[in-house]
């Protein structure tokens, strides 16, 4: 990018923050949502949605745009913004990277980069997924992974990515799936198998699970052959793998662990969000 430029970033957490940072090397920042924090800033915070937009040719949305599917994610804002077509029409001119999961219809009338659909992106992201996955098991259950039996469920890029990190704790591990190219990856990687039509049997032998797959994989059926003592880790997008109520019944300690990147790593999570925004300016030619 030869000429600076400004760039919008509305809404958001900490990771909007880190990003402002690293944004400032190559154009001048404005921060929207962000009233409740107080801290010296080295960019602009405006309280008007449409004055940062105006001032802004790259506009750069929160993940997720949205919790509710009505107003824009600002967690540190001290009003709710509701994301509507008025916003959309104020958006028309200018290029806007995020991913509108909630807003669909509005994304033919803009410039739009969906920067989290790329693999690279996701891969990048799937790393402080795994490792705080691992942290919430360790910092909860107050001891080491050397040793224990590990099984990881789905073996996708979070779960590629949580093998190996656990293999470096010297962990056993066993993958289980339903995938037979999934079940053949980590055969060839060195780890145990598990088909999920068996999991049933094989369940008791787990002292930490680790979950990637967000459908109801781990029912009344399954987690109540657990270990008394197992600790469950679910960072599958919602509702997860985890029949939440029968695990709570069986006093089985589990987190659904959403968001990790943002509320563990945000500054980890910022440089990947950068780093694939600025190489789809620099590839687009924006």
């Amino acid at each position: 990018m030869t000429t600076k430029k400004n760039f919008g970033i509305l809404g958001g957490d900490f990771r909007q923050i880190h990003l402002a940072e690293k944004f400032l090397d190559i154009g001048k920042v404005f921060l929207f949502g962000f009233d409740k924090l107080n801290d010296n800033f080295p960019f602009i915070i405006l309280d008007n949605i449409y004055e940062i937009i105006e001032k802004s040719e790259y506009i750069i949305l929160p993940l997720p745009e949205t919790r509710d599917g009505i107003h824009l994610y600002c967690p540190f804002a001290n009003t709710e913004i509701n994301f509507d077509k008025k916003i959309f029409d104020f958006l028309s001119k200018k290029i806007i990277f995020g991913n509108l999961k909630k807003f669909t219809e509005y994304k033919e009338n803009i410039k739009f980069y969906n920067y989290s659909n790329t693999e690279e992106f996701q891969i990048m992201n799937a790393v402080p997924t795994a490792e705080g996955a691992i942290k919430i098991a360790m910092s909860e259950e107050n001891k080491t992974l050397f040793g224990s039996e590990c099984l990881v469920a789905g073996f996708g890029r979070i779960g590629k990515i949580l093998a190996s990190r656990l293999k470096a704790f010297r962990s056993n591990i066993t993958v289980v799936s339903r995938n037979s190219r999934e079940l053949a990856w980590a055969k060839v990687l060195g780890y145990k198998q598990i088909h999920l039509d068996n999991l049933v049997y094989e369940i008791k032998n787990f002292d930490f699970i680790f979950n990637t797959i967000p459908s109801a994989i781990f029912t009344q059926q399954s987690i109540s052959g657990c270990k008394k003592n197992v600790f469950i880790v679910d960072v599958a997008s919602n509702p997860g793998g985890i029949d939440k109520k029968e695990a709570e019944k069986l006093k089985i300690n589990c987190i659904h662990a959403l968001g990790i990147p943002g509320k563990m790593f945000p500054k980890s999570a910022a440089k990947i969000i950068y780093n694939s925004i600025e190489k789809i300016i620099t590839e687009e030619n924006l």
